[in-house]
């Protein structure tokens, strides 16, 4: 119960607020500014919002990790299910338009996706941002957040398969982009909810 107070508390915190507005305004501006307005038949909205998704969970993720990748264990788990209940959040507006869209991918794909995205997004920020403080170039997260995107994309487009990149992740099933996520979730996990260690021991 307390944490699911304390987990209240973070989303309705004015930074939590702040984030989740501006994600669900990009995903419904994705769906409007795809929507057909003609009598035509196909209706591709659904991938706008899945990519528009892709890159706000990357974005949101990775930017996290960044920023707290310093902070105690007991405030990351609070942003990481945070990060979860984005995802989640913005189903209904993804479920419309996957009605709408027909599209090959399948249900299950699209569901599971987000929120496991999330979690390995966070997880990579986290990295990221632990990198960045050895180095003592925390001022660059800025830029290093979409950067990683980028350094994402690049690798999957040199590798020839879909390992990373979130965006094609996010329309086409891939069982190496779902290892890379289930093992980077699984590490964050495990680092997060493993037992703390008696003083003493």
């Amino acid at each position: 119960m307390n944490s699911l107070r304390a987990l209240t508390r973070q989303l309705a915190s004015p930074e939590a607020q702040q984030y989740l507005a501006l994600y669900l305004i990009a995903l419904l501006f994705a769906l409007l500014a795809s929507w057909p307005t003609t009598g035509s038949v196909s209706n591709d909205s659904w991938f706008s919002l899945a990519y528009t998704r892709a890159a706000g969970i990357g974005l949101l993720g990775i930017g996290f990790g960044i920023n707290y990748s310093r902070a105690a264990r007991q405030e990351k788990v609070l942003v990481a299910a945070m990060l979860g209940c984005f995802a989640l959040l913005a189903l209904p507006l993804e479920l419309a338009a996957y009605a709408a869209s027909y599209p090959t991918t399948p249900v299950a794909w699209f569901l599971a996706l987000p929120p496991l995205s999330a979690l390995a997004m966070f997880a990579v920020g986290l990295l990221l941002g632990g990198l960045l403080g050895l180095v003592r170039l925390r001022v660059l997260a800025p830029v290093i957040v979409p950067a990683a995107l980028v350094g994402m994309v690049a690798f999957d487009v040199a590798a020839g398969l879909n390992i990373l990149n979130p965006f094609t992740g996010a329309v086409r099933v891939s069982w190496y982009h779902l290892a890379t996520l289930l093992s980077l979730a699984a590490l964050l996990l495990l680092v997060l909810l493993r037992p703390s260690r008696e003083v003493g021991s």
